[in-house]
């Protein structure tokens, strides 16, 4: 559900929002005036870029997504950089 919510994604496990670095916004290719914020969570949910991330009531337009391999446990986990337009 592209640009939308999905009710069946709540409770996911999240690291707290940290800035994307220089180096990330140049290979990615991200080229935005506002903050961009990034988000890892375990498992790989559906979401694509276009969707709308919410986390503590705050919604995020997501701008990419890259699942990766957790190495020390071999599972799969996905990061997301999303947009904060409020500044």
């Amino acid at each position: 559900m592209t640009g939308g919510y999905a009710a069946n994604l709540t409770g996911l496990v999240c690291t707290p929002q940290a800035p994307v670095d220089a180096e990330t916004r140049l290979r990615l290719q991200v080229q935005t005036p506002v903050i961009l914020w990034e988000f890892h969570l375990q498992d790989a949910p559906d979401i694509k870029a276009g969707d709308k991330f919410v986390v503590a009531g705050v919604k995020y337009p997501v701008k990419t997504v890259e699942p990766y391999v957790w190495l020390p446990t071999d599972d799969t986990r996905m990061r997301i950089i999303v947009e904060d337009a409020r500044n």
